[in-house]
């Protein structure tokens, strides 16, 4: 119900809407309203920004402990192989003395085996002479001398079996150029050819390499070439 206050007297009074709002009354506070949910927006649009930037923050921290990890982790398996390479390569050094020995012992019984044969053409000789004119010595190798052969010649190829399981390869570079990364030039021989300049010429200790890792490099005798 809308009250009416008088004003004035008689014919001149004159009644007013005491509460009646006043003309256009209701677009300010729309106004208001509008400018508050913007602002309010803008706030939570912000906020948004800022956690999504945190977020990415925390997934690129993640990420880059993660790749760290991966990487340390790499590091330390390749770090234990080449250990391991390491400490193979030490064990397959201090086994090579045996091996030279081998060698040396195999030349040996070749040099034997060689004189061998020529002992034997000369027994053919001695047997077109007269029996009171042979020799008194025997030329026959004894059953127990070959048994001692065939032992070392057993156990020289089981140690070329051990080395070779361990990928270990013997460098034998007579007639190759010098490798200063695989030979060592023990002495130094002038040669004529030219053909023959920085060529080993001879190998004075094999060398071994395990894998693309040198064990041991060989000593060689290395042509030099003089005008």
């Amino acid at each position: 119900m809308i009250k009416k206050k008088a004003t004035g007297e008689g014919d001149d009074m004159v009644f007013d809407d005491a509460d009646s709002p006043p003309a256009g009354g209701d677009e300010p506070e729309l106004e208001d309203i509008e400018g508050d949910f913007k602002g309010e927006l803008k706030k939570m649009k912000e906020k948004l920004a800022a956690c999504q930037q945190e977020r990415q923050e925390y997934l690129d921290g993640w990420q880059r402990a993660k790749a760290d990890y991966l990487n340390s982790q790499r590091r330390a398996v390749e770090e234990r192989e080449r250990e391991a390479e390491r400490q193979t390569a030490r064990f397959i050094e201090k086994i090579l003395p045996l091996a030279d020995s081998f060698d040396r012992a195999m030349e040996d019984i070749k040099k034997q085996g060689s004189e061998k044969r020529i002992l034997g053409a000369s027994q053919e000789v001695v047997d077109g002479f007269d029996q009171r004119e042979k020799p008194s010595y025997n030329l026959n190798s004894s059953c127990k001398e070959e048994n001692w052969r065939a032992g070392v010649e057993q156990i020289y190829n089981q140690l070329a079996a051990v080395l070779k399981s361990y990928d270990v390869e013997a460098l034998e570079p007579a007639g190759a150029p010098f490798d200063p990364h695989f030979h060592e030039a023990v002495s130094e021989i002038p040669v004529e050819d030219a053909a023959r300049d920085h060529t080993v010429l001879e190998v004075l200790q094999k060398g071994y390499r395990m894998g693309e890792r040198l064990v041991r490099p060989a000593k060689v005798v290395v042509g030099t070439y003089q005008k």
